[in-house]
């Protein structure tokens, strides 16, 4: 007579011994190292970063993060301005107001004036506001996040007031300054 091998069946997650439980002090509760070959020391190798980049790792996302935003808000301006000199004079603008997001989690604060300084200048030169919205959430979100909650609101309730101002003085409808405000104030 011919015999079946016998089946290996997998025990399911919750009914295997403790020690291969979900691990208590990680995200989502994987346990370190559940993946890794035991001994094998090239799997360490291959996952771990460089170590300049591992201890720069957050200065690193915000500076590429500020170039992205950069990048858009160039290409925002570079669509919707015709004249070349005023093309130039509103991408270094608008350079110059995501720059300062290279450096947001270091001095969160003064990132967010900054801004709301180059934002009003560009927009008191007569450029569409639209090139700034993205940057300015990222550094609304970096105040509100890092910042003491007192402080924060003050400074996330001036730089509300400052962008509606801007809104109303480009000629924008009252519901552009609602949205904005409410975008803002949330």
């Amino acid at each position: 007579r011919y015999r079946l091998p016998a089946l290996v069946v997998p025990q399911h997650p919750r009914s295997a011994p403790s020690e291969s439980r979900a691990h208590p002090d990680t995200p989502c509760g994987v346990r370190p190292g559940a993946d890794a070959t035991a001994g094998d020391p090239r799997y360490r190798e291959d996952v771990t970063l460089p170590a300049w980049l591992s201890a720069h790792r957050a200065a690193v996302f915000d500076a590429s993060l500020a170039a992205a935003l950069a990048v858009l808000s160039v290409s925002l301006v570079v669509g919707t301005v015709d004249d070349p000199v005023e093309r130039v004079v509103g991408s270094v603008l608008v350079v110059l107001h995501v720059a300062p997001l290279a450096v947001r989690r270091r001095w969160p604060e003064a990132v967010l004036v900054a801004m709301v300084v180059t934002g009003l200048v560009y927009v008191s030169l007569g450029f569409v506001f639209v090139g700034l919205g993205a940057a300015m959430v990222v550094a609304v979100y970096t105040v509100a996040a890092r910042c003491p909650r007192r402080r924060a609101v003050v400074l996330l309730a001036v730089a509300t007031v400052a962008m509606a101002v801007a809104v109303a003085l480009t000629g924008s409808g009252l519901a552009t300054v609602i949205g904005n405000v409410a975008v803002f104030g949330a």
